[in-house]
């Protein structure tokens, strides 16, 4: 009977041990999967754009700096974040922020305005004030400030960094133009276009093309709340000091991520450099510390450590010869510093440039910021009592005094053994070279400490030339220094201070996680000792009953393996709430609680439980998730539930729980369920203990590919190709290169496709053979590698290169890698530089060309004038040749002045000063004058000029334009046809009109000649300025070579085209079309008719300053019957007017640039005076100035017509006619062509 009821016990407690494994192996096996909660607070952020601090791809994936801080508090915040205003600016989210619309916004520095409106968070970063130009910007020069002097620069509204750059302009004396935007990206691309000369903003900032001039005004910056929000600044300061303990140096690291540069420089060596590099034939003597571990020191005979590893490199880079100077303790390191002839290198030296210059060293450049962090326990409370330190140290004296100014400093022989004093609680804290501290926190088994990065002036180690060599040397050093690149510090680092978990030891594993080896212990003593003890008990009863004690001892040690993980589980009947606990973890909350209190009620344990070690925050919720009635309805849905909180830290530190419950059985009765606990801090932990693990374990394969790794920086594409069995596979690729088609694995097929689909198909050919795989063993026999470069479809340029790999025992070539690289870019700066440089020499050759040309042709008339003046003294009696004298001297002079006008005109067309004004015109009669007007010149050289009426087809005359730039386009076309053109040839003119919509038309006007035509080639350069089709043209033609360019950039202006069809030999047809606006009939005054417009007796006041033009003027006047009145300036003109009867004068002509006052000054006081004829006079302006916006402004000041100088007779008289027959009508804009 007592065997039987034994056996039952033993079946009983089998069965629950069973169920309890069980219950492990699925919560083991299950994912973990943190369910959110069912509500959490959303916090509103300003969230505008800014490159580097906040980013939106085209995903719609987020990244920068500020974005990755919230992404650090969101660990420590029980919070979701709704990312608001990416498209507007800095102002506009402090006022949303003002007015509630947003909840917090990061970024900010303090100032006295915004710290009466904002509450603001502990610092989050530091930056800078930052002045930065276009890459192509050479004018301005940083901190030479007199070449800041009338910059425009680019400022942000809103930007606290406006002020920094008006104190900087003040104090350094030079004044700028501001430009106000509302976004980054405006002010930005403002740079980029020639908006603005510079920008200042931030340094949180990427740049992009352009050059950083000046940082200065080092500041912290913060996050910020409305003000009063303290509920929230809490949290978000509770955040940031959760971040700073925990995460490192991490505002270091996100500056680095998105703002650093990693760029690798490459730099050749000169001739001389080379000469002076393979002179060195013997090994260079290398000196440096050897007790600086692990910076540098002494380990086996050999010099190891972060320095001498990067000395290597840099001299294996540069092909010095080397060896280390072993000094075996630091006495004889400082002994070989006294003593430089001993020593060629010292690669540790702390000296600044002032003391390279005065003692005339030949030193390299900075390689390594020799940085200090702190080391203090994870369990100090920040109550620094004591300071470990060393005698002979310097460095951190500074920083100790700062930090702790009041603490007992403790002395130690050398900086390990002050790290170990804190380890084990001899000081509370001390300070050590950056690497230094890392290398040792990170290999210390107790894990008990932490280190910190500390921002202060740290001072840099140079590579120092000793007397005895050539100081070039410090140069080449420098070269090879910045090979290197700028990580390769950090990465020779990595190997000294990373920490290797194959290192551990079974102490140094106890040491580490005692509790948990002393709770699996006890837990297999306890398991022990039962097993025995009921074994011993039943030896006698039967084997099956042995064999049943073997499967619970067996069970209970895999229960024990399973629950390494649970601080606490339960079991659990949901009906009446009882419960019986399976495993409670020494020195857990559980634990406590159990300790304290005894619990008959799952519910009533629970609820104790929340009120002790739960906020009220997660209280309730925790409540009703872990309730029996709630448990029950979960899991009669599911069989496994999962619930994730965060609770006060225990003893063990503690505070993020996962709970997952498992129904095990149920009845009418009855409901029995496992609940476990454990912390997900721990599952955290391991994760990163096997993440080092494999780390290790591919540390070797690392270092094997790390040739291929290094290529693969630089190139977009990396293939392994065995060419012995035709096969390829891929490295490397960033999918916008050669990418393999993922059901083809033979190398020839996979290269046949890239040539058949993706090569551009004027390069297949050349590209065919080069990826025939079959010939790659012949082409690499005597060479390490073979390149091509060819064109792809989608416009990129690509490089490839066969490179050999791998050859077999024979010496046979077996692999070899493929390496693809885009240099589109290189292409096209390759292409511009040529383009450009093509483009200089050609203007150089033009202009050159020019200034011959313009040499003679304004040489010729002037010794033409010369040469008709000495006639006419000649002559003076001969009445027939003093005509035709004057005649020559006439034509010498229009030539002349066309030559300085087309020059200015062109000048004026280049620069960009012209504006263009647009006025209503009858553009019948505008092209009926250009006919009558060249019709007469081709007349002179015998060439008929004929209009071909049946090919015009013009619908609307009255047009919105401006007639001045149409009339000297097609002058000049016009004009050439005539000097081009054969005497007995014909010049043939036609146009038609194409309406574009109800206000709008294309004008379409052809002129064709018979001259001598062009050549393709020519037409290609027509519009060229100074172009002529041959060096003869310039003698046969008069001509600046302007025409044709002017009347192009007219054209364009106007909206409109021209091209050249021609044939040599056979003629030259020149086709302009011009878009035009249709004006209005009733806004256009006939002008006809006014050749009954009599002009004798009419008063005539004669305004300018030159009295050669008075007295030509005058003459042309009186020739024509008018009685004329003279006055030299506009003051004298206004005083002769007002002093005339009303009605006096009859017609002003009106000089503009005049001293004491100018015509249109003179003009505007005529008008304004109070009588009739004040208002009504013509006046009409003379001037040299004949462009559109020098017509408008004429006709703005109140001038009826607007001619040109050197003065005309004809058109004298018909400007006066014309404004006659309109003298009874309003002034209007649009009255001149």
């Amino acid at each position: 009977m007592k065997i039987n009821e034994m056996f039952k016990k033993f079946w009983c407690l089998r069965k629950l041990v069973t169920l309890l494994v069980t219950f492990l192996c699925v919560l083991t096996i299950c994912p973990i999967n943190i369910v959110a909660k069912d509500k959490h607070e959303t916090i509103r952020v300003g969230f505008f754009h800014m490159d580097g601090y906040h980013m939106i791809d085209e995903d719609g994936d987020k990244s920068g700096y500020g974005y990755d801080f919230l992404r650090l508090m969101a660990r420590y915040l029980d919070a979701e974040y709704d990312y608001v205003g990416y498209e507007l600016g800095w102002k506009d989210m402090q006022r949303m922020l003002e007015d509630g619309e947003i909840d917090l916004l990061t970024s900010a520095r303090k100032t006295p305005e915004r710290e009466e409106i904002f509450d603001y968070s502990k610092p989050i970063g530091t930056n800078e004030c930052m002045i930065t130009v276009r890459s192509d910007n050479t004018k301005v020069i940083g901190q030479k400030y007199n070449t800041y002097d009338g910059l425009r620069v680019g400022l942000l509204k809103g930007n606290s960094r406006n002020n920094d750059f008006e104190k900087l302009a003040d104090e350094k004396g030079f004044s700028y133009i501001p430009v106000y935007y509302e976004v980054f990206k405006d002010m930005e691309e403002g740079l980029q276009n020639g908006e603005v000369d510079a920008l200042v903003s931030s340094s949180m900032r990427t740049t992009n093309n352009e050059r950083i001039i000046e940082k200065f005004e080092p500041q912290d910056f913060y996050a910020i709340v409305k003000k009063g929000n303290t509920e929230l600044l809490d949290k978000i300061n509770y955040a940031i000091d959760q971040i700073n303990n925990a995460e490192g140096d991490w505002q270091r690291e996100l500056f680095n991520r998105y703002y650093a540069s990693y760029d690798i420089k490459v730099l050749n060596f000169t001739p001389s450099e080379e000469e002076l590099i393979n002179s060195y034939k013997k090994p260079l003597k290398v000196l440096c510390d050897p007790t600086r571990r692990p910076y540098s020191y002494v380990e086996d005979g050999e010099m190891k450590g972060i320095l001498p590893d990067f000395f290597k490199n840099v001299a294996d880079y540069i092909g010095l010869p080397y060896e280390f100077v072993i000094c075996k303790d630091r006495n004889e390191y400082i002994w070989y510093q006294s003593h430089t002839d001993s020593i060629d290198i010292a690669i540790d030296a702390r000296v600044s440039d002032p003391i390279i210059e005065k003692n005339h060293y030949g030193a390299s450049a900075p390689y390594i910021t020799m940085g200090v962090a702190s080391i203090m326990r994870k369990d100090n409370k920040g109550d620094i009592k004591t300071i470990a330190t060393v005698k002979q140290g310097s460095a951190s004296n500074e920083i100790e005094k700062e930090y702790a100014p009041n603490a007992e400093k403790i002395y130690f022989d050398t900086r390990q053994e002050a790290m170990k004093a804190v380890r084990d609680g001899k000081a509370d804290i001390t300070f050590a070279y950056y690497y230094m501290a890392q290398e040792f926190v990170n290999n210390d088994a107790s894990g008990s400490l932490i280190y910190n990065y500390i921002n202060n002036d740290s001072f840099k180690y140079r590579m120092l030339v000793s007397n005895e060599n050539n100081y070039a040397l410090a140069g080449i050093l420098t070269k090879g220094i910045y090979a290197q690149g700028e990580d390769a510090i950090d990465n020779i680092a990595s190997n000294y201070t990373s920490y290797k978990a194959s290192d551990m030891t079974l102490m140094m594993l106890i040491q580490m996680h005692p509790v948990v080896v002393m709770t699996i212990g006890m837990i297999m003593l306890a398991l022990f000792g039962i097993v025995c003890s009921l074994s011993f008990k039943n030896r006698k009863n039967n084997i099956q009953l042995e064999d049943n004690l073997t499967k619970i001892k067996r069970d209970k040690y895999i229960l024990d393996k399973l629950t390494t993980d649970y601080n606490a589980v339960y079991y659990i009947e949901l009906n009446k709430g009882t419960f019986e606990k399976l495993k409670i973890v020494k020195d857990t909350n559980a634990d406590v609680v159990f300790k304290e209190k005894s619990f008959d009620n799952f519910d009533e344990c629970a609820d104790y439980y929340a009120n002790c070690y739960l906020d009220e925050k997660n209280r309730r919720e925790f409540l009703d998730w872990v309730s029996c009635a709630h448990l029950k309805e979960e899991l009669n849905k599911n069989d496994k539930i999962s619930f994730y909180y965060e609770s006060i830290p225990n003893n063990l530190g503690q505070k993020y729980f996962a709970i997952q419950g498992i129904k095990i059985y149920e009845d009418e009765n009855d409901f029995f369920i496992l609940l476990g606990f454990r912390f997900v801090d721990d599952i955290l932990v391991k994760e990163k203990a096997i993440q080092e693990q494999l780390e290790d374990a591919l540390d070797k394969t690392k270092k094997q590919n790390e040739i291929i790794s290094a290529i693969a920086k630089t190139f977009n594409a990396i293939y392994r190709v065995d060419i012995i069995n035709d096969m390829i596979e891929e490295i490397a690729s960033d999918d916008i290169s050669h990418y393999l088609k993922k059901d083809v694995a033979s190398a020839s097929e996979q290269f046949n496709f890239v040539c058949d689909n993706l090569v551009a198909p004027e390069y297949r050919e050349l590209v065919r053979p080069f990826m025939d795989v079959k010939t790659l063993e012949e082409r690499l026999k005597d060479e390490e590698f073979v390149t091509t470069e060819y064109k792809m479809n989608d416009g990129n340029w690509h490089r490839m290169r066969f490179v050999a790999k791998r050859k077999d025992a024979s010496g046979r070539l077996t692999h070899v890698l493929c390496l693809i690289r885009i240099i589109s870019d290189t292409k096209r700066t390759e292409e511009n530089l040529y383009f450009e440089a093509e483009q200089a020499k050609k203007e150089v050759d033009m202009k050159t060309q020019f200034l011959k040309t313009m040499s003679h042709d304004i040489r010729t008339p002037l010794n033409g004038l010369i040469g008709m003046v000495k006639m006419a003294n000649q002559y003076s009696d001969d009445i027939i040749m003093q005509g035709q004298l004057r005649d020559k001297a006439q034509k010498s002079l229009e030539y002349l002045v066309s030559l300085v006008n087309d020059i200015l005109d062109m000048n004026k067309l280049q620069s960009g000063d012209l504006k263009d004004h647009q006025l209503t015109f009858d553009f019948i009669d505008f092209i009926r004058e250009i006919n009558r007007i060249y019709y007469d010149k081709a007349a002179e050289k015998n060439i008929k000029y004929d209009v071909d009426w049946d090919k015009v087809n013009f619908k609307h005359s009255i047009l919105i334009g401006n007639p001045v730039y149409l009339g000297r386009a097609l002058s000049n076309i016009a004009s050439n046809a005539v000097k081009f053109s054969p005497s007995g040839s014909t010049i043939t003119v036609w146009g038609n009109e194409e309406i574009i919509d109800d206000k709008h038309s294309l004008y379409t006007l052809y002129c064709k000649d018979e001259g001598e035509g062009m050549t393709d080639e020519f037409i290609k350069h027509a519009f060229d300025m100074f172009s002529q089709q041959n060096q003869t043209s310039r003698t046969k033609y008069e001509g600046s070579g302007l025409g044709l360019a002017m009347s192009k950039k007219l054209i364009e202006r106007m909206g409109g085209s021209i091209k050249l069809e021609s044939k040599k030999g056979v003629g030259t047809t020149a086709i302009i079309k011009i878009p035009f606006e249709l004006g209005d009939m009733e806004t256009i005054h006939s002008e006809n008719c006014c050749d009954d417009v009599p002009t004798k007796g009419v008063h005539a006041l004669l305004v300018d300053d030159n009295e050669l033009n008075i007295e030509i003027a005058k003459f042309f006047l009186e020739d024509n019957g008018m009685e004329v009145t003279c006055a030299y300036d506009g003051k004298e003109a206004v005083d002769i007017f007002k002093k005339s009867k009303e009605g006096y004068f009859g017609v002003i002509y009106m000089d503009i640039l005049m001293p004491n006052m100018n015509g249109l000054d003179a003009t505007r006081e005529i008008r304004a005076l109070d009588r009739k004829d004040a208002k009504k006079v013509p006046i009409i302006a003379v001037s040299a100035n004949t462009f559109s916006d020098d017509v408008f402004e004429s006709r703005k000041a109140g001038m009826n017509k607007h001619l040109g100088k050197p003065l005309d007779e004809e058109k004298m008289i018909k400007a006066y006619k014309q404004c006659a027959v309109l003298s009874k009508e309003s002034i209007k804009l649009n009255g001149d062509l």
